[in-house]
């Protein structure tokens, strides 16, 4: 795959630290960079003073079995028809988008659930965890909330088929 060398310099000692990361991922092929996306350490590396330096750079994301593509901030980029495409601005988002897909959840009844719960709590961020079958779980703060499964199938099926066009998650 495509690879760009990042140079990330250290908040703490200053150290310049190189960083080579993929520009497309494709976890049907390097499931291992998919983990390191869910686990933080994908938009991360340690310095040699170990302090944890947390950076974003143009990527995209193409999982062509859930039939998603995602864009992390200015990346190129590609159509097909037959993908969900979205842009993400931060890492919370490129794994909240992927925890949807992988839950076979259509992201624009979950995020009308999460519209109505920050209107509800007050609170400015709030991400998709997971689904049980039961119920879609959230993290709010620390703090996870469940919605009923039922409250999402009814939003679900008042919506019209996906497009495929490119649509900015914070516009959903």
């Amino acid at each position: 795959m495509k690879q760009v060398l990042l140079q990330l310099k250290c908040p703490h000692c200053f150290h310049v630290n190189l960083k080579v990361a993929e520009t497309i991922v494709n976890p049907n092929i390097e499931s291992d960079l998919k983990r390191q996306i869910l686990n933080d350490e994908f938009f991360t590396l340690r310095c040699r003073c170990n302090t944890p330096i947390h950076f974003l750079y143009p990527c995209v994301y193409v999982d062509k079995k859930q039939h998603l593509i995602l864009f992390m901030k200015e990346a190129e980029v590609l159509h097909d028809d037959r993908c969900i495409q979205r842009l993400v601005h931060d890492a919370e988002q490129f794994k909240e988008m992927i925890r949807i897909a992988d839950a076979h959840l259509d992201d624009r009844a979950v995020f009308q659930i999460k519209r109505r719960l920050l209107s509800k709590n007050g609170k400015q961020l709030l991400y998709f965890l997971d689904c049980d079958g039961e119920y879609l779980w959230f993290t709010c703060e620390g703090q996870i909330s469940g919605v009923a499964k039922a409250d999402y199938d009814k939003l679900a099926a008042k919506l019209a088929p996906p497009t495929h066009e490119v649509i900015d998650v914070d516009l959903l």
